[in-house]
């Protein structure tokens, strides 16, 4: 049994004048992808909180870096952060001095 898919490969522009850290870019893959947050207390416990990406309530593969096959229902919201930069973790206000590039193609998996 076949299943189509989309086949998303993407590349972030940060201009020269944004500060190009590791950090800059770890924002980015967090809110396509979701991350646990782990906090640590004073008196030795610790907190892990789930916080989600665009694609954390959908089946995903990532055959490699920068890229991911998606159900194509689940483009529109990838698309989306895309342009805006709004994603369900992070309400940014401003998307940032950001761009993104897609190439898409289609696959069946």
């Amino acid at each position: 049994m076949t299943v189509r898919g989309y086949f998303v490969q993407y590349r972030f522009i940060i201009p020269d004048t944004v500060k190009h850290s590791s950090y800059t870019y770890q924002k980015l893959f967090r809110a396509i992808y979701g991350y646990t947050q782990a906090v640590y207390k004073s008196n030795g416990k610790t907190y892990k909180y789930f916080r989600p990406g665009i694609l954390s309530n959908s089946p995903y593969i990532r055959p490699g870096k920068n890229c991911v096959i998606i159900p194509p229902k689940v483009f529109n919201q990838l698309k989306d952060f895309f342009t805006t930069g709004h994603n369900p973790t992070h309400n940014w206000t401003v998307k940032g001095d950001w761009k993104c590039t897609y190439f898409l193609n289609e696959k069946d998996i």
